[in-house]
């Protein structure tokens, strides 16, 4: 992570499928020195019962 993201101030948002294993990552970052992490409360199941927007079209990565 260190090569991909040099900037420990950075922000950067994590999300599994219910927001555990996310949050589980957020907490090893902060150990490292993150400093601006967050998990996505809920995972990508929350946002997707919450009805907010999906896009899965091919190659939308970024």
């Amino acid at each position: 992570i260190e090569e991909k993201i040099p900037d420990a101030a950075a922000p950067i948002v994590l999300y599994c499928g219910g927001g555990y294993r996310s949050a589980l990552a957020a907490l090893n970052l902060q150990q490292m020195g993150y400093t601006n992490v967050i998990s996505m409360d809920g995972g990508f199941r929350g946002w997707k019962e919450a009805g907010l927007d999906v896009d899965s079209t091919p190659g939308n990565s970024g």
